[in-house]
């Protein structure tokens, strides 16, 4: 493809992720237990399933991401994780809840967590009235989560493409 591209430092909008109110957590959003067991093997690939460690109601089987998971309501949006940092729930909030800029994280909350985040989807963005039942996305992060989305200027890396060229036939 000859592709040849590079990364640069642009000043753009994004979103911070910051919590509601200091040093409070939402009832959705709970520091992962240290010590334990937690496995990123899926239960059929564990050399014994049968003594994987059952994790929380709702929580997903494995640790390390986070998952789609059967929302308590049809229409609703329910997303899950074990054992991970907030900078990786924040930049994925961009893709999960289909938002038009990144997600920065400025929580200050440091180690691993678990939690759980159910919405309505707002069709054409978090902005959107949501005409469905129970919060939209906006409101279901400040209420289970106890964190929100301040719309900030911020320094972000992006990569740039600079050539690419159609493969040869051969």
């Amino acid at each position: 493809f000859q592709l040849a591209i590079h990364s640069e430092t642009r000043q753009t909008t994004v979103y911070t992720l910051v919590p509601v109110k200091p040093e409070t957590l939402g009832p959705q959003l709970h520091p992962h237990p240290a010590n334990t067991p937690c496995t990123t093997l899926p239960p059929r690939a564990a050399p014994d399933p049968s003594q994987q460690p059952v994790p929380a109601p709702g929580l997903p089987p494995v640790c390390g991401g986070i998952r789609r998971m059967a929302p308590s309501v049809p229409g609703r949006v329910r997303w899950a994780a074990r054992n991970v940092n907030i900078g990786l729930i924040a930049s994925a909030l961009t893709n999960l809840a289909n938002l038009d800029r990144p997600v920065i994280d400025r929580t200050d909350l440091a180690g691993t967590y678990d939690f759980t985040l159910e919405w309505t989807p707002e069709f054409g963005g978090p902005t959107t009235v949501n005409t469905g039942s129970g919060p939209g996305f906006e409101e279901a992060l400040k209420q289970q989560l106890g964190l929100r989305l301040l719309s900030r200027k911020s320094l972000v890396d992006v990569m740039i493409g600079d050539h690419i060229a159609r493969p040869s036939d051969n």
